[in-house]
């Protein structure tokens, strides 16, 4: 019995080497968690000071969980699109890539209704559409700075057009189908 006395204690002696390094293992996994915890919360903080945060696209939900709102980019355009509850695209705001806004409003049957356009030159157009997407109205400045109204057919072909010229006179102009004038004054 004596002679197992040493390997007890070698035994011993070996398990508190054990039980030491174990402990200063955890003290080192604690220490770990520690700092990642507090650089993610760091991380955090500083992007809440600055108030930027990147991403390609938000998304936006509502508390029943619906989409109702995305901001992002895409193809070197920026957009804002707000959803119904149903999820449904209801309005979008893109600037294009040359800094032309477009503003697009859309009936409850995802079918887009009006759409406003600044063009690059500044100049403001307006287009209405029917209920099977086609082109209604058209209504803006055009590329001599006069306004003008033209209303479509049901297969987008201008029926009636009414400008004001440079010189403030008005000029309407009613089309036949085939393009043929049928009125015009002055």
């Amino acid at each position: 019995m004596t002679e197992q006395t040493p390997d007890l204690e070698a035994l011993q002696k070996r398990l508190r080497k054990v039980e030491k390094r174990s402990r200063k293992a955890i003290v080192a996994v604690w220490l770990l968690a520690l700092v990642l915890v507090g650089g993610g919360c760091f991380v955090r903080l500083c992007a809440l000071e600055t108030g930027t945060i990147v991403a390609k696209m938000y998304g936006l939900k509502d508390r029943e969980g619906n989409n109702r709102a995305y901001l992002g980019t895409k193809d070197g355009q920026v957009f804002f699109a707000l959803c119904d509850r149903e999820g449904r695209f209801r309005a979008n705001l893109w600037v294009k890539e040359d800094g032309q806004p477009r503003l697009f409003l859309h009936d409850n049957h995802d079918r887009k209704r009006l759409e406003l356009n600044l063009l690059s030159e500044g100049r403001p157009v307006i287009a209405l559409y029917g209920a099977q997407k086609r082109l209604a109205l058209l209504a803006g400045i055009n590329e001599f700075g006069e306004s003008f109204i033209d209303i479509y057919d049901k297969d987008q072909v201008p029926q009636i057009s009414l400008e004001t010229h440079a010189d403030g006179q008005p000029r309407l102009e009613m089309i036949d189908e085939r393009g043929n004038t049928l009125f015009k004054a002055p």
